[in-house]
């Protein structure tokens, strides 16, 4: 608990790190994710965070979807796709204003949403390593963007069973 609590102090100073907690099961892992949690955002910062599940490995970029389709849009597994889409424009729309739809076709791809045709053809031409590229890209901007307004947390847990491309 010490460590994390001087890992969101630097945090809080400007200076990012990782830190991972490691431990055989029951040990207390998540209790201590959410007490660390619980300090975060008492002062201030913004905490998002992603499951990995044990068949994961085969699921690309599962950690991010859980995270973004949860966290941040606040849509739980069970809704149904439009909410999804709905929800991710939205908030889009609150943090990049006109560069929201430029966005939006790479994060609505990584979760995997029927896109509508204008933001589907907006990626159709790109081969899978630009396409992945950039939705790297507009991931890490997003981010940046989110962490402009107040420290910010990524947390994923079970991150072991995460898939190859999501640990890189």
């Amino acid at each position: 608990l010490g460590l994390g609590r001087e890992a969101l102090e630097a945090l809080r100073a400007g200076r990012g790190g990782v830190l991972f907690v490691a431990g055989d099961a029951g040990i207390g892992k998540s209790r201590l994710l959410d007490e660390l949690r619980q300090l975060a955002e008492k002062e201030g910062s913004c905490w998002l965070e992603g499951r990995c599940v044990s068949y994961g490995e085969s699921l690309p970029y599962w950690p991010f979807r859980d995270l973004l389709r949860g966290e941040w849009i606040g849509a739980g597994a069970d809704e149904p796709e439009l909410r999804v889409r709905v929800g991710l424009r939205r908030r889009l729309e609150q943090l990049f204003e006109s560069n929201a739809e430029e966005l939006y076709p790479y994060l609505g791809g990584l979760l995997e949403v029927a896109l509508e045709h204008e933001a589907a053809a907006r990626t159709s031409q790109l081969s899978p390593e630009a396409l992945q590229w950039r939705t790297f890209e507009v991931v890490g901007q997003l981010f940046a963007k989110l962490a402009e307004d107040a420290p910010l947390v990524l947390a994923f847990e079970d991150l072991h069973w995460a898939d190859p491309t999501s640990v890189l």
